[in-house]
């Protein structure tokens, strides 16, 4: 249902999903008893549950292991396209949802295998019916929730953006503050927002608003400069900033216009006229805790 790597990462959901498991493999056992005919399903049940949780759960870790592959050091585009995106949510770009589709056939060809030379082996079946089985199993029990975003799971305010435009890279987290004018808010206390916190959320304000249109003509309210603090690639990033009268965030990247939605357009507001919490997430917490 799952990555496994996430079912390590929180041994007590083993708990949920063991059962969950179970529960697919039984009705996908019915299924596959009904549009088959091979025979009934008692029997056929008794001797293949344990076999066919034993064949998910493994092609499950197989599947989780190819993912291991997207953590891999390969350099800042693999960081910002597969890396990242894979981890937190697969269909942020084409590259991180070609790579978690991939994931999940690897995990599908392994399952019908196995099925094949495992859960059906000691059944008594035509070569066609073998073949139907194994395939039917395997597909009904394909590991599609690769593809649910995990930020979901522990970012849950923030709203998930999918195929963003990435014109400021995760490892550009230092962020260089320049108001031309006050905001809404007050006059502007924020000069600079390095860090996770402040600088990792103007650049996913600039990364999730869309292309736009405008005819803007007076001066940029801010100029975002996005870098690398290492010094190290990519190139420094540029982005202007006006807030409309809906209160939209509008950014000009480049020559051309991005428009951020509503949820991005507040919190950047905040961010910049100093009013802005960071969220504290609970395994931090704990962490701080255990140091002190």
């Amino acid at each position: 249902m799952v990555p496994f790597w996430f079912m390590i990462a929180v041994p007590s959901m083993w708990l949920i999903l063991l059962p969950l498991d179970f529960l697919v493999c039984t009705v996908v056992l019915f299924l596959s008893s009904k549009l088959f005919s091979v025979g009934g399903f008692k029997d056929f049940y008794k001797k293949t549950i344990l076999k066919a949780l034993a064949v998910n759960l493994t092609s499950q870790i197989i599947g989780s292991l190819f993912l291991f592959l997207s953590q891999g050091n390969f350099g800042e585009w693999w960081y910002e396209f597969i890396t990242t995106p894979v981890a937190l949510n697969p269909l942020d770009n084409v590259y991180a949802l070609v790579f978690t589709v991939a994931g999940i056939a690897v995990a599908g060809i392994a399952s019908y295998f196995f099925h094949r030379k495992i859960t059906l082996a000691k059944l008594d079946l035509s070569e066609k019916l073998f073949r139907s089985t194994a395939l039917t199993l395997a597909v009904l029990t394909l590991p599609t929730m690769y593809l649910l975003p995990s930020r979901m799971l522990y970012d849950p305010e923030t709203p998930v953006a999918n195929f963003t435009n990435h014109l400021v890279w995760s490892v550009q987290t230092d962020c260089d503050v320049e108001p031309a004018a006050p905001v809404a808010a007050g006059e502007v206390t924020l000069r600079t927002a390095d860090g996770f916190e402040y600088g990792y959320a103007l650049a996913e304000a600039v990364n999730f608003a869309q292309a736009a249109t405008s005819t803007v003509e007076r001066e940029a309210e801010y100029r975002l400069t996005f870098a690398n603090p290492d010094g190290d690639r990519p190139a420094a990033v540029t982005a202007e900033l006006w807030f409309l009268d809906t209160g939209l965030a509008l950014f000009r990247v480049n020559g051309r216009f991005y428009l951020a939605d509503e949820f991005q357009s507040e919190r950047t507001l905040s961010i910049l006229s100093g009013t802005y919490t960071p969220p504290v997430y609970d395994d931090y917490e704990e962490t701080e805790d255990a140091a002190s």
